[in-house]
C-alpha cells in the first residue's frame, strides 16, 4: 500500500513524544465550522540521483551482529523511498530517470523466487 508507510516494528530515529509540540495543538474543530488549513504537502524530489544512489546502497546495509538490525534499516530505508514516490509527479521523474530498471535489477533474485517472500514473513 503506497498511501501509508508499513512501520510496525521497524526502529524509528525520531521519539513518538516529539512528533508534535503542545503549542501547536489545534483546538477541537465545531461540526458548522469549516476546516481552511492546507494539508502538509508532499516532498518534491529535486535530486533523482539522490533517490537512485538510495536504492542501490540498500542491499548493502549490514551489521555485523545483528541480522534483524540490518533487515529493520533496510526496510526503514525502502519505506523513505517509498514515500517519496507516493505522489504522481515525483513517480514520473523517477520513471524518466530509470527507478523501475534499477528496482529490478536490485530485486531480481527476491521477486524470481515465488517462496522467498514467505521465507521472511
Amino acid at each position: 500500500n503506497f498511501e501509508t508507510p508499513n512501520l510496525a516494528g521497524v526502529i524509528t530515529l525520531f521519539s513518538d513524544t516529539h512528533t508534535r509540540s503542545p503549542s501547536k495543538e489545534l483546538p477541537p474543530a465545531h461540526p458548522n465550522q469549516l476546516n481552511l488549513t492546507q494539508p502538509t504537502p508532499e516532498p518534491r524530489i529535486v535530486h533523482p540521483g539522490v533517490v537512485l544512489c538510495m536504492l542501490q546502497l540498500l542491499p548493502s546495509i549490514e551489521h555485523e551482529t545483528s541480522g534483524i538490525l540490518a533487515l529493520n534499516l533496510q526496510v526503514y530505508l525502502s519505506e523513505i523511498i517509498k514515500s517519496l514516490v507516493r505522489n504522481e509527479r515525483n513517480q514520473q521523474i523517477m520513471c524518466d530517470y530509470g527507478l523501475a530498471e534499477q528496482l529490478l535489477k536490485i530485486a531480481r533474485n527476491a521477486l524470481s523466487e515465488e517462496t522467498n517472500y514467505r521465507k521472511h514473513k
